[in-house]
């Protein structure tokens, strides 16, 4: 079962509450999130958007608690610069930054070097345990 609630102060900010509860085999897990949202004046043409939440879930006395914060800013006329960082109560994180783009394919070969870095890794590997075998 969820239950969800919006609400919209402008057309900029808007405020979102969850909460709900999950079963599966006798057990069951309640667990809340408060997201808030504030966009650009201008959005979608302005595509400036962040994001701020908070979740809490509760499994056998077993509480978890995590934060995320997500920030999209546009770099160019056709590219995002998103950066996103989360962080719960066991100290566990993580933080992320993203380009995207929907015109410039140079952008997307960039993705292929840690590709090609990884594969030539692997092979060098396999290659070091073949030698060892001979």
């Amino acid at each position: 079962m969820k239950v969800e609630d919006k609400f919209i102060a402008n057309k900029r900010c808007q405020m979102v509450m969850t909460g709900g509860a999950m079963t599966a085999r006798g057990d069951i897990a309640y667990g809340c999130t408060l997201e808030a949202q504030l966009r650009d004046k201008d959005y979608p043409l302005g595509r400036s958007l962040s994001t701020l939440s908070l979740s809490v879930m509760d499994w056998h006395g077993d509480l978890a608690i995590g934060g995320n914060i997500q920030s999209q800013i546009p770099v160019g006329r056709h590219t995002n610069l998103i950066a996103r960082a989360n962080v719960n109560n066991r100290g566990a994180g993580q933080i992320s930054v993203r380009l995207n783009s929907s015109e410039q394919l140079q952008i997307a070969l960039f993705g292929l070097i840690p590709l090609l870095r990884s594969s030539s890794r692997i092979l060098n590997s396999c290659s070091m345990d073949n030698d060892e075998i001979e």
